[in-house]
């Protein structure tokens, strides 16, 4: 494979794990000076230009619409959110008997489906419309069943969920109250892969992750009694701050008028306490419990960050609406906090110099500026309509700049831009710079990239992009350890092409019973693999409409447990708990028991959990598959009681 075609694999796949992985290449340098002749330049006032059909300021106008499910039917008592553009609170609308819904407003607003994922994704609209019409998948209702860690129900505790698809990461559902036997009934759950989440007072919050609702109807969660933090939140001027997240693990909770808050978190499971509020600055902070300790203290003080105004210069209206990610960062840092997505968009960054990154662009902001501008007056872009099955269709789009080598990755070239189709299906993104691209298209479930095209200073029309062509096919994803379907992994399809050509790609997301679907591909060999375990890939061979086999991918062979003899199970909570033991292997040598649940790992005594606290996960499941030598050992939980277990001891 070719330089060029490598660099090419690794950031469609680095784009399709997340864009801000890409950014980090593009942003290890300091960021651009100010552009000269973008300093103190007066952005244009924005125009609205009304029709008869538009309100004028403060009039009320009306919005109606119907929801189906996919398969066209009404869909009954769904809420519909309108939320107003400027923040003046939102309302729902629930839907009648014949999925029709409306409301009544007097400013623009966005409108979408409260928690569901839906096509289209949302309307922005500012005048009366009757024609907001969204599908929505079935939905797959919920029981959550909330114990105590001596097996008693929980009444009143709070249960929620949040459901991803292949193209969608939602909001929660609205928290529902537990019965007197400890039962919530989540009613409004779509079918997918859903992340549970429990909590009540006094108790730690307990989540359970990659539940398969459309399989999975009923859910047990176990909260274990926490150790208590309170204290209170005040500002440089010792006077209190309303509204504060204090947030420690899974645990959080708001300050009152007082600044003073309360919240039960599992020590064992967590080293630092996060302090956030909008309009000040972070603060993360180790926090140190005593053993035994049944209650802490601890008071923050929060310094007042400044706000910048940006704008994006050689886009439509200087907007920087659809710059994806935007954020304010340090000098140094590749990351920060997120900008708000308005016009003008706003930058909340702490004092001192710091940097606006957005787009596969940079500029420096000096302590004393409160404005800044990107520079996109490049004369490239892209257009297209977007088709499915011949008619055009609502959807949203992804715009990825591709490094053409590393030198061009030292420049910043990386550019993520977000944007819509129009009621025809057309799009078109300005101000890109020389290069490679690759879009990406998203009608409801539907996910489409069009092979990688070249940009260089003209707008390049794509022409008509139908979403049904192409061969879909069909696979599963199983877990190694466990020999069950494994949802929630990614899937990318490479096509095995000459190496004057950039190859197809294809990406997909393993759902319910680990399967997966890869839409469009083109006749040729494809090679189709995890993005965990790119090595260990799948051929097939597309031709005329049919795959040569159906992909099984696994995530792992287990190296591991092999080695040191032992077998791992998933219990009724979906935790991993050793189900066999060689009594002469390794494994109980080392001192590791039946029934041991597995949370975490070491590695050179290190734990992984406190060293990377958020990807001891990953962490563990990578080193389950491709362990092979000293150095490395297991957390487990026995009887309630966290055990360090050195599965290679004097070795390492």
């Amino acid at each position: 494979m070719s330089a060029r075609k490598l660099i090419l694999l690794v950031a469609v796949l680095l784009g399709s794990l997340a864009a801000g992985l890409l950014a980090l290449l593009a942003w290890v340098l300091a960021p651009d000076a100010p552009v000269e002749d973008l300093v103190g330049r007066t952005p244009p006032p924005v125009v609205v230009t009304r029709t008869e059909a538009e309100p004028a300021a403060g009039e009320t106008f009306t919005l109606s619409g119907r929801v189906t499910w996919e398969d066209g039917g009404p869909a009954e008592g769904l809420a519909v959110e309108v939320d107003p553009t400027d923040d003046s609170g939102r309302t729902v609308s629930t839907t009648a008997e014949d999925g029709t819904w409306s409301a009544t407003v007097d400013s623009p607003v966005d409108v979408r489906m409260d928690h569901l994922p839906s096509t289209p994704w949302s309307y922005e609209v500012e005048g009366p419309r009757s024609d907001l019409d969204f599908s929505v998948p079935p939905l797959c209702p919920l029981r959550v069943r909330v114990l105590s860690s001596s097996g008693d129900p929980i009444p009143r505790a709070w249960v929620a969920a949040r459901v991803s698809t292949s193209t969608w990461n939602r909001r929660w559902t609205d928290y529902r109250r537990t019965g007197p036997d400890g039962v919530g009934k989540l009613d409004d759950v779509a079918c997918g892969v859903a992340t549970i989440q429990a909590r009540a007072t006094g108790f730690v919050k307990a989540r359970r992750d990659e539940v398969d609702t459309l399989v999975q109807r009923e859910v047990t969660l176990t909260l274990t009694p926490g150790v208590g933090l309170s204290g209170q939140v005040v500002d440089p001027e010792d006077r209190p701050v309303e509204g504060v997240s204090v947030r420690v693990g899974l645990a959080s909770s708001v300050t009152d008028e007082e600044g003073h808050y309360s919240l039960a978190f599992d020590p064992a499971a967590t080293t630092h306490v996060r302090v956030t509020r909008e309009g000040y600055t972070d603060l993360r902070e180790r926090l140190r419990v005593p053993e035994d300790s049944e209650a802490i203290e601890a008071d923050f003080v929060l310094h007042p960050s400044r706000e910048v105004t940006v704008y994006c210069a050689g886009l439509p209206d200087e907007s920087c609406k659809a710059v994806m990610p935007l954020m304010c960062t340090r000098p140094w840092a590749p990351f920060g906090e997120s900008c708000s997505r308005k016009d003008p968009s706003t930058c909340t960054c702490s004092a001192g110099p710091v940097a606006i990154r957005g787009g596969g662009r940079s500029v420096s902001v000096a302590p004393d500026q409160d404005e800044a501008w990107l520079d996109f007056r490049d004369p490239g872009g892209l257009r297209g309509r977007v088709l499915l099955d011949g008619v055009p269709t609502p959807c949203s789009t992804y715009t990825l700049r591709i490094p053409d080598d590393l030198s061009d990755v030292t420049r910043g070239g990386v550019a993520g831009r977000g944007g819509a189709c129009d009621e025809e299906g057309r799009f078109e993104v300005l101000g890109l710079a020389g290069g490679t691209y690759v879009v990406e298209i998203v009608a409801g479930t539907v996910n489409r990239r069009p092979d990688p095209v070249q940009v260089d200073g003209t707008v390049v029309d794509l022409g008509d992009v139908d979403l049904s062509d192409g061969t879909d096919v069909e696979g599963v994803v199983i877990d190694g350890l466990t020999g069950q379907g494994a949802p929630g992994h990614t899937v990318v399809a490479v096509q095995d092409v000459d190496d004057d050509l950039a190859p197809g790609t294809a990406v997909a997301v393993s759902r319910s019973e680990g399967r997966f679907v890869l839409r469009g591909l083109s006749d040729g060999t494809w090679s189709v693999f995890l993005v965990s375990r790119p090595l260990t890939p799948a051929t097939i061979t597309v031709s005329e409409g049919t795959a040569s086999s159906e992909p099984l991918l696994e995530t792992g062979d287990a190296d591991l447990l092999a080695e040191q003899g032992f077998g791992l199970a998933t219990d009724d909570d979906g935790e991993l708990v050793v189900s066999e033991l060689d009594p002469q292997g390794p494994g109980a040598q080392a001192g590791l028991e039946v029934g041991d649940r597995v949370e975490g790992v070491t590695v050179m005594g290190l734990d992984v959990g406190e060293v990377l606290p958020g990807l001891e996960d990953q962490v563990l499941d990578f080193v389950l598959e491709h362990y092979s030598g000293p150095g490395v050992g297991l957390v487990v939980d026995r009887d309630g009681e966290r055990v360090e277990v050195e599965l290679d001891p004097g070795s390492g």
